[in-house]
């Protein structure tokens, strides 16, 4: 699976760096704010709230650092757990096609981000993500799959979810 999600980055940033070398506007500084909620069933939900600044490089391709705050919860046969955790690490974007004449655009982005948590949390992971985003001016939506490779096998290890999330550009 991560395997899977790195050589569809690497498609992208490859075909993102063809169609951006006539697009050279719209260089800068990028904040974004999301709300992102993922499920794996009913065993296990999180929702993450991330803080993303972020450089794009021309109108097509983007890198950004993404800063999540998660919480997970789990049922196990009925009782409810839950653990909070905080990841860092770095997303790599290219916006696809834009939509008739107005500034909606549709991309794709992918994320490699590790846990830096108290180590004592029995939910430390990295995480490996694949997604699709549109934003029009401020708006942002997206859909993908984030696949955690769990560091520790006290929370049911390793697991697959698919995510939606929604947010806002704060700064282009």
């Amino acid at each position: 699976m991560k395997k899977l999600i790195m050589l569809a980055v690497a498609v992208v940033c490859v075909c993102g760096v063809a169609r951006a070398q006539s697009e050279t506007d719209q260089k800068g500084f990028t904040l974004d704010a999301w709300l992102q909620s993922s499920t794996a069933g009913r065993k296990f939900n999180a929702i993450d709230v991330t803080l993303a600044p972020g450089w794009a490089f021309n109108r097509t391709l983007y890198a950004r650092v993404n800063i999540d705050g998660s919480y997970g919860l789990w049922n196990r046969g009925g009782s409810r757990t839950w653990n909070e955790n905080l990841s860092i690490g770095p997303a790599f974007g290219a916006n696809l096609c834009r939509l008739g004449r107005s500034d909606a655009t549709i991309g794709l982005v992918g994320t490699v981000a590790r846990s830096v948590s108290n180590k004592n949390n029995n939910w430390s992971y990295a995480y490996y993500d694949l997604g699709a985003e549109m934003y029009d001016d401020r708006v942002l939506v997206g859909l993908g799959v984030r696949h955690y490779d769990s560091f520790r096998k006290s929370i049911d290890g390793n697991r697959t979810t698919f995510y939606v999330k929604i947010g806002w550009k704060l700064f282009r």
